[in-house]
């Protein structure tokens, strides 16, 4: 007869197992290694007809190669010999024949996130390579230890131990049915089927991808237990869940290649369905057809609401039948619907649509053609092409009336300001013209009488008289003040403002300066269609006085047998040059010379650039050049 002997937990025995809640028992030499959901890790070795217990608890070894958690789920040991404990983190045992023991943490080391410990794990799977399959309460996680992993050395108190890795984990977002995985177990093809607490998924490492069973594929039931996991010689899989023990072999399961054809089953406005040839209060749209034959849809602006509902043609399991859509020029990529057979759509500019559908089968087989339906939605009356054409041309016609007014406005301004001009003008030269006469009247009668009095005075005194000396130096003083006095009034003159008058002006000075001189005066004027350019007073009054200055100078000092005066006009710039062939002067003088300053600073008064040469025996020459303004 079969005889069994029973290990519980014996409150108040030391000796007894820390609890009933044992999930796993691995043979570890002649001991037995057994994963306690509350009591750690147990370890008995038979003795005798007796078994003796030992435990390991995070009490043991408070440093950091003691224990992270009391709580286990799995144990497992790999082809090198290693165990390798699932709790709260991933660890490592480790010993040597001197009784020394501990465990090593495994850290991951993802590059989207800081380095940190792994949460509690539930199962693990290690495949001949290397690479480790973990269950969890977070996903599937996928290990790779980092080169040198094993055998990284630790040195110091303040570092763990750790075991450095690489990690992916796959979660519901990847298409996991739960984020509990209790099981993992490789079938045949290199496939992992994985328990969860909502059915089981089949894992394809290779390409990522899931395919999950529940109840409604024939399970017992959608809700497994942690470790309840087998594979037998034949290939099939055993997994135990709440409601009994399922098993299959991974061969018999066919998958359901049909392709669904995918249909829109109905168009809403404002949550009214559509119907062929009826209509609803809030729009006009009219259906010539049932919504799946309906290629294309014209809406109004007003028509801010249209939902669709759609289904796939495949009612293998059509609760797991999948579905995504897009509406092109609105939605940037294809929307993920899972199996809801329904979307909304609010606002939707004017412009032209099309509305795609696509649908998988329960076995994930996608049609990727699907279906689309055109839709038009017309703009209101003012974006039509026709009103953007009234508003450009309103735009246009309120921006010429603006120019049209503004041009108005501005040559009404011009005109005051001309008004105003010609008004200071003639203002200008009445006071000129007034002031040259009274200047005229009054100081030449007073000269007049002065000079009078003086030829008086001088018929009366014996000529022999000291007196007379004075009187021929009051006269000259006269003659030159009448001179200048008559300069003076000329400038002032309004009616001597052309350059013809001042030209003139400068070349009778010119003859008249010479006439008793052994010096030939020769003018060379050139003012074809020019001689009427006016000239600004200050410019009139300093051409003259330069002009004055260097004949003046050319008579008292050059000794010249000529002197030249060439005036000229050329693109609205006057040139002027005065030339002697007379002694000349050194270059250093031209600085010094007090008239050659004052005829400098006349030129610079004009706006007139102003250059003198002279070389010694050969003469000298003044250019003047100036531009002239055609309206003074």
């Amino acid at each position: 007869a079969r005889t069994y002997q029973h290990f519980r937990h014996e409150p108040g025995n030391p000796h007894s197992l820390a609890s009933n809640y044992l999930y796993r028992a691995l043979p570890v030499g002649d001991e037995i290694w057994i994963a306690n959901y509350t009591g750690g890790l147990e370890i008995m070795r038979p003795s005798g007809d007796t078994w003796t217990m030992r435990r390991i608890t995070t009490r043991d070894r408070t440093d950091a190669y003691g224990l992270a958690s009391n709580q286990f789920s799995h144990l497992d040991r790999d082809p090198q010999g290693n165990i390798w404990l699932a709790s709260q983190g991933y660890q490592r045992f480790f010993g040597d024949p001197e009784g020394q023991w501990g465990f090593r943490h495994l850290l991951i080391d993802a590059r989207d996130r800081q380095r940190e410990f792994l949460p509690t794990f539930l199962y693990m799977y290690r495949e001949e390579g290397g690479r480790i399959w973990l269950g969890s309460k977070s996903g599937l996680w996928r290990v790779d230890l980092l080169p040198g992993a094993e055998l990284a050395p630790w040195e110091g108190d303040s570092i763990p131990p750790l075991l450095e890795a690489e990690v992916r984990v796959f979660t519901t977002a990847d298409g996991l049915p739960s984020q509990t995985v209790y099981a993992i177990i490789p079938d045949e093809q290199g496939r992992l089927w994985l328990s969860t607490q909502k059915g089981l998924s089949r894992f394809d490492p290779t390409t990522g991808q899931f395919r999950n069973y529940d109840a409604r594929d024939g399970l017992a039931d959608d809700e497994f237990n942690g470790n309840a996991v087998a594979k037998d010689q034949r290939g099939f899989l055993y997994f135990g869940g709440i409601n009994g023990l399922t098993y299959f072999h991974p061969d018999s399961l066919r998958e359901n290649q049909h392709a669904p054809s995918v249909a829109i089953t109905a168009i809403h406005l404002f949550n009214e369905p559509l119907r062929p040839w009826g209509t609803i209060p809030q729009s006009e749209v009219r259906l010539t057809e049932a919504a799946p034959f309906v290629q294309e849809l014209a809406l109004s602006h007003r028509d801010y609401v249209i939902s669709f509902e759609f289904a796939a043609l495949d009612f293998t399991q059509p609760e797991k039948n999948q579905y995504a859509y897009q509406m092109e020029g609105l939605d940037d990529d294809w929307v993920a619907a899972g199996n809801r057979r329904y979307v909304t759509y609010t606002n939707l500019a004017p412009g032209t649509y099309t509305f795609r559908v696509r649908a998988s089968n329960n076995d994930g087989i996608w049609n990727e053609a699907g279906t689309a339906l055109r839709i038009v939605v017309a703009p209101p009356w003012w974006r039509r092409w026709w009103a953007y054409l009234l508003y450009a041309g309103l735009l246009a016609g309120a921006v010429a009336l603006l120019i049209r007014t503004r041009t108005r406005k501005v040559r009404q301004e011009m005109r005051l300001q001309a008004r105003l001009e010609q008004a200071k003008v003639e203002e200008r030269e009445r006071v000129r013209a007034q002031s040259s006469r009274d200047f005229h009247d009054e100081a030449g009668n007073h000269i007049t009488k002065i000079s009078l009095y003086t030829g008086l005075v001088r018929r009366g005194l014996d000529q022999s008289s000291d007196l007379n000396a004075y009187l021929t130096q009051v006269e000259g003083n006269l003659e030159a003040l009448s001179r200048g006095m008559k300069d003076f009034i000329w400038v002032l003159d309004p009616q001597k403002d052309s350059l013809e008058e001042i030209v003139q002006r400068v070349v009778d000075f010119g003859h008249s300066l010479f006439q008793d001189s052994e010096i030939e005066f020769l003018p060379d004027i050139d003012l074809p269609g020019s001689g009427a350019l006016p000239l600004d007073v200050t410019s009139k009054r300093n051409l003259l006085m330069i002009c004055k200055e260097a004949m003046n100078n050319a008579l008292k000092y050059a000794q010249a047998a000529t002197v030249r005066l060439k005036v000229s006009v050329s693109a609205g710039v006057l040139q002027l040059d005065l030339m002697d062939d007379g002694l000349g002067f050194e270059r250093d003088k031209l600085v010094r010379v007090n008239g050659l300053n004052n005829m400098r600073k006349r030129a610079e008064e004009m706006g007139a650039t102003l250059q003198i040469d002279a070389t010694p025996g050969v003469g000298t020459r003044l250019h003047l050049q100036k531009e002239i303004n055609p309206n003074g």
